[in-house]
């Protein structure tokens, strides 16, 4: 379970009455030095200390009488709760055209980590660090690769993690010293609304004990490299010299958030265009399967959609693709200016990013587009299936990417860039008319 201290000035915060509910109406139509609504203040207030009254209620009764799954039930309601009551104050405030804090997630994990150091403490437990992991349980065992995901499972209550912006726990790694000495732990956690990834880093003493723990932590060159060296990989070979146009994604069909449709959607629409296609879903979007069929002569087009760690790597089913295999073992000029790639993963093609620079060189791929912030899950999808059906079309890849990204409904921001042709290679075997262009695709809006 997180833990952490809390300051007394936000302990005050969080039980103080809401001073902005009393303000008169000329107050509330003001704005304060961020540039905030009073009134969406007020409303931010009290949603957040409804909601940790109501995980301390919960954590209450379960003292109580212990139930862990009744316990995750009434957490889910608050986070329930907490999202119906600031939807609430972001639709009143459009509705007045007024602005609310752009911090929404940064309150949310606040007040839940609140709570439950509330929590701890109440049971006579001393908070020792954020995840309160209690590795001292394995001193006589040396933290390995092979042991990290049972000492993080057993000693982190995963629940608790699985906030309203965390939902799912991927991974956990090992990260060594140059005398091969476990350093640190990297906790990997898929982010619920976004394609985005976030990394806690746990550092180690000599004794495996927990010294430290940085949250939102920034993947060093270093620690990639070490990422990087988990994979056993073979030389890329292409199964199918045929395919001309591949769409995957590791996240599985049916679940919360899957973008399998999409997938679906687009390799529609290239089959409808000649295209010779394959699909990767779920645990067939392995690091081996991209490599090799990025490898494929003939490819034209490959099309992605997953979590992505600030222009360093995208999650796949198994591991994780990092800008090192592309870079110095696997993909080096086997695109050859011939190959569109589309990553919807947040931020890998951010400029000065080294998965963004190593596809565009030594890969050479003739196009890499991909999120430059986090793309909303939902949202994001959306763009892409717009810009692979002007690309399909033969419209201009740079042009078709910016106009679909202005859709005023999509969330997050695409980039593009690379040294090949600005426009998809038509397939092997086009059709003989051409397809029906589906309807509110941003590039033929004004034919």
């Amino acid at each position: 379970m997180p833990r952490i201290l809390l300051s007394l000035p936000f302990l005050l915060l969080l039980l103080a009455p809401v001073a902005n509910a009393d303000r008169d109406d000329d107050a509330d139509s003001a704005t304060n030095e961020a540039g905030v609504s009073p009134r969406c203040e007020a409303a931010m207030d009290r949603a957040a200390g409804n909601y940790s009254r109501c995980l301390l209620g919960a954590q209450a009764r379960n003292a109580r009488r212990p139930n862990a799954s009744r316990l995750e039930r009434a957490e889910q309601h608050c986070a329930d709760r907490f999202d119906r009551a600031t939807d609430r104050a972001h639709a009143r405030a459009e509705h007045r055209k007024e602005t609310c804090t752009p911090f929404l997630p940064e309150i949310a994990d606040r007040t839940v980590r609140y709570a439950e150091s509330v929590a701890t403490e109440a049971s006579g437990k001393q908070l020792r660090t954020k995840f309160s992991i209690k590795i001292s349980t394995y001193l006589e065992t040396e933290i390995t690769q092979e042991n990290v995901e049972e000492i993080i499972i057993e000693n982190i209550n995963l629940s608790t993690l699985k906030s309203k912006y965390v939902t799912e726990y991927i991974d956990a790694k090992v990260i060594y010293d140059s005398q091969n000495n476990s350093q640190a732990i990297l906790v990997f956690l898929n982010a619920r609304h976004t394609y985005n990834v976030r990394v806690e880093r746990i550092d180690l003493d000599e004794q495996n004990e927990a010294l430290t723990v940085s949250s939102n932590y920034a993947l060093s060159d270093f620690d990639v490299e070490q990422l990087d060296q988990f994979l056993e990989l073979t030389k890329p070979d292409c199964p199918d010299e045929s395919i001309e146009f591949v769409a995957a994604t590791p996240i599985y069909p049916g679940s919360p958030y899957s973008p399998a449709d999409y997938i679906e959607f687009v390799l529609f629409q290239a089959q409808e265009y000649g295209y010779k296609t394959v699909k990767l879903l779920g645990e067939q979007a392995t690091v081996q399967n991209y490599l090799d069929y990025l490898s494929c002569p003939n490819l034209k087009g490959f099309f992605n959609v997953s979590h992505g760690i600030d222009g360093e790597l995208i999650v796949l089913a198994d591991q994780y693709l990092t800008y090192i295999s592309i870079l110095k073992k696997f993909l080096s000029s086997s695109l050859a200016l011939k190959v569109v790639v589309e990553f919807n993963s947040c931020e890998i093609a951010i400029d000065g990013g080294e998965f963004k620079a190593a596809m565009i060189s030594p890969a050479q791929a003739q196009k890499f587009a991909g999120g430059t912030t986090d793309l909303v899950i939902g949202a994001s999808e959306p763009v892409s299936f717009c810009f692979w059906v002007c690309a399909f079309a033969g419209k201009s890849l740079t042009e078709s990417l910016a106009e679909c990204n202005n859709d005023p409904d999509a969330q997050g921001a695409f980039g593009i860039s690379g040294n090949g042709d600005d426009f998809l290679r038509k397939a092997s075997n086009p059709p003989s008319e051409l397809p029906v262009i589906p309807p509110g695709i941003a590039c033929f809006l004004d034919e």
